[in-house]
C-alpha cells in the first residue's frame, strides 16, 4: 500500500499589537495592552518554488517589519527572546509546521503602524487622461528615462504606476509614512499622493500584476537583509530593487523566467533623482505580502475600532465625478486571478515585442469591452424593468431603491447618454466596478478592484 504524502508543511508568524490605541499613536506599553496576533502563514514550499531569499529566515523578519511598521527579531517562543538562525537556508527549513515570534523594543512598538485594511489592494486606477494623471505621467516617465524601470520596454506600453495607490490620497500616505519614518530630517515623508516619489515607470502586464498583488519590489540593504542574501555574488551594502513574484503562476513570474533579457530576480533600474523611499517599496511589499499570505486574524485585527480611529478613509478620486474606489475586504488575504492575456515574450525578437505587447493588449481589451457592454446592456434592461415596477423613477433619475443601493444614471428618451458613470453594488453587476458608457457602448476601459 502506498502510503499518503506527507501534508504540507508552513511557518506561521505572529506579532504583537495594542489592544487601546490613542489617535496620536500613544500607546500603552504595559504588557497587559499587547495581545499576540497570527499575521501571516506561509507554506514552505513557497521558498522552494519562488527565489525570494538564500536566507528565509532574514526574508520572514523583513516581511513581517514590513507589515507592522516595525524592526525586531524572530523567536520560537512567545514569551522568551531565542533569536532563530538567520543564516538557515532553505534546505534548513523545518519538516513540520513553525510558529515564530516577532519579538520587539519599546521603542519600536511606539512606531507599529500596520496598513489599513479598508485602504488595501486598490492600485490599479483609471486610465481617464485628465490633467492630475498626465502631468504625474509625465514627471514619472522623465525621472525613469521614459522606459520600463524592469524591463527597460518603450513609453508607449508603460504606465506611470503609484505605489500607494492613488485611491488612498494624501493624508493616508503622509500618515502612514510619516509615523514609518527613518530619517530624522524627514526626507522619506511623502505628503502628496501625486509625488514623482510616489511612482515607477512600468510595463502594462508589471502594472497589473502589482495591482492584483501578485509582485513587488524589495529594496536591499534593508534591516533585516543584505543585497547577498539574495544575490550571493553581490556586496552586501550595494543598492538594489528586486522584482518578486509571489505566485509561481504568475504572469510576471513566466514572463520574467522564459525572457532572455529579463530574470526573476533581476534588480530596477535606478534614478538618483527623486527615486520612491525605501519606506513606500516597504509599504507595496508588505500590501503583496498580505494579499497571498494574510490571515484572517490580521483582517479582523486591521478592522478593530482600535485601527480603525487611526487610519483616514479612502480619498475621493477627483479625476471622476462621483468615482470611488471600493474597499476590497472580501479578498483580504488573498486573489483572485484576472483573465487577461499571458504574452510569452521569450521567442519574440527585441524589436517586434513592443508591437507584440501593444496588439496584445487591445485585442484582450475589445473582448473586455464587448463583455462589459454586454453586461451593462443586461443590467440597464433590468433596471428599467425595476423602476417600472417600484414608479418611483423619473426621467433623468433613479429610483429610491437604486440610490440607495449606490447607483448613479441617467436615462434620456433615446437611452444612455454619452458620459454617463455609474458605481455598481452587489444588486447590480457586479460589486467595485466602474464604467462610462456612451451610445456607441463602453468607452473606458473596467476599472479593476479585485
Amino acid at each position: 500500500m502506498i502510503p499518503d504524502p506527507p501534508a504540507p508543511t508552513e511557518i506561521r508568524i505572529h506579532a504583537l499589537f495594542p489592544r487601546t490605541l490613542n489617535p496620536d499613536f500613544d500607546i500603552n506599553l504595559d504588557a497587559s495592552n499587547w495581545h499576540w496576533v497570527h499575521c501571516l502563514t506561509l507554506p514552505t514550499q513557497t521558498f522552494i518554488a519562488l527565489p525570494l531569499s538564500q536566507k528565509p529566515y532574514k526574508w520572514i523578519r523583513y516581511v513581517i517589519g514590513a507589515v507592522t511598521g516595525t524592526q525586531g527579531d524572530l523567536s520560537v517562543h512567545p514569551d522568551s527572546f531565542s533569536i532563530v538562525d538567520y543564516n538557515a537556508s532553505n534546505a534548513d527549513l523545518p519538516a513540520e509546521t513553525l510558529d515564530l515570534y516577532y519579538h520587539t523594543t519599546d521603542e519600536e512598538k511606539q512606531r507599529i503602524c500596520p496598513l489599513g485594511a479598508q485602504n488595501r489592494r486598490t492600485r490599479i486606477t483609471s486610465s481617464v487622461v485628465s490633467p492630475p494623471k498626465v502631468a504625474f505621467r509625465r514627471k514619472v516617465a522623465e525621472r525613469d528615462g521614459g522606459i520600463c524601470v524592469l524591463s527597460g520596454m518603450d513609453e508607449p506600453v508603460c504606465h506611470a504606476v503609484h505605489l500607494v495607490g492613488y485611491s488612498k490620497g494624501n493624508e493616508y500616505i503622509e500618515m502612514l509614512t510619516r509615523h514609518r519614518s527613518r530619517d530624522a530630517a524627514g526626507g522619506d515623508v511623502v505628503t502628496d499622493i501625486d509625488d514623482v516619489q510616489n511612482g515607477l515607470f512600468l510595463n502594462t502586464l508589471t502594472h497589473r500584476e502589482l495591482g492584483l498583488g501578485y509582485c513587488a519590489f524589495l529594496m536591499t540593504p534593508n534591516f533585516a537583509m543584505g543585497t547577498d542574501d539574495l544575490d550571493p555574488a553581490a556586496q552586501p551594502t550595494e543598492t538594489r530593487c528586486i522584482a518578486h513574484a509571489f505566485k509561481p503562476s504568475s504572469t510576471l513570474e513566466y514572463t520574467l523566467n522564459n525572457s532572455g533579457a529579463i530574470l526573476l530576480g533581476a534588480p530596477l533600474q535606478i534614478s538618483s533623482i527623486s527615486w520612491p523611499p525605501d519606506i513606500l517599496f516597504d509599504i507595496c511589499y508588505a500590501d503583496g505580502v498580505i494579499a497571498n499570505f494574510g490571515t484572517s486574524e490580521l483582517e479582523q485585527e486591521l478592522l478593530e475600532a482600535v485601527w480603525q480611529s487611526i487610519f483616514p478613509p479612502a480619498a475621493q478620486d477627483h479625476r471622476r465625478v462621483g468615482h470611488q474606489e471600493s474597499e476590497d475586504l472580501k479578498h483580504f488575504g488573498r486573489r483572485e486571478q484576472t483573465d487577461f492575456l499571458l504574452l510569452p515574450y521569450v521567442l519574440i525578437p527585441p524589436d517586434e515585442l513592443q508591437v507584440a505587447l501593444k496588439n496584445a493588449e487591445e485585442a484582450a481589451e475589445a473582448a473586455e469591452k464587448e463583455h462589459v457592454q454586454q453586461k451593462v446592456g443586461d443590467w440597464l434592461m433590468q433596471c428599467e424593468g425595476e423602476a417600472d415596477a417600484c414608479g418611483d423613477a423619473q426621467l433623468g433619475g433613479g429610483c429610491d431603491s437604486c440610490e440607495e443601493d449606490g447607483l448613479e444614471f441617467e436615462v434620456s428618451e433615446e437611452g444612455v447618454e454619452d458620459g454617463l458613470e455609474f458605481e455598481v453594488s452587489e444588486e447590480g453587476v457586479e460589486d467595485g466596478h466602474e464604467f462610462e458608457v456612451s451610445e456607441e457602448g463602453v468607452e473606458d476601459e473596467e476599472i479593476l478592484k479585485k
